[in-house]
């Protein structure tokens, strides 16, 4: 009886520790967009010291600074292929998902993409949107909105 009790512990926490990783990494995705997310306030929210937050990412192979930022680099991607942010700055974009200094933003993107961020979302096709008017038998067609 207290052997199974005490395997049914062990499972438990192996259990927990299995999915450490994950939910640090939910935490993180949940909090993309805010600018001082950072090792100690994802520490904290787990109940645990920052050393040990960092042997955790270790060992799944991730650093979580670089994690971070390649998330927020994705979501700004992500939001610049939208054609309704052609109505938004850039440097608005990019504080939305945490980035802080515009020309580190301008920096990093353009190394992990290979083009600045006004290059990214000029590539992006403008989707064009028409108007279609009936007017009894006959439809009218407006020119694209854009």
């Amino acid at each position: 009886m207290i052997t199974t009790h005490l395997d049914a512990a062990q499972l438990a926490k192996e259990s927990l520790q299995s999915t450490l990783l994950l939910r640090i990494l939910e935490y993180a995705r949940a909090h993309l967009a805010e600018p001082g997310l950072n090792a100690v306030q994802v520490a904290a929210a787990h109940h645990m010291s920052v050393r040990r937050l960092y042997k955790v990412m270790a060992e799944g192979g991730i650093s979580l600074a670089d994690w971070i930022r390649t998330r927020r680099l994705e979501e700004c991607r992500n939001e610049f292929r939208r054609p309704s942010s052609r109505l938004t700055t850039i440097e608005a974009v990019a504080r939305r998902w945490g980035f802080t200094d515009m020309s580190n933003f301008s920096r990093i993107f353009g190394a992990a993409y290979g083009m600045s961020p006004r290059e990214w979302r000029d590539l992006q096709p403008a989707r064009e949107k028409s108007k279609t008017v009936s007017n009894g038998d006959a439809q009218i067609v407006h020119a694209p909105l854009q």
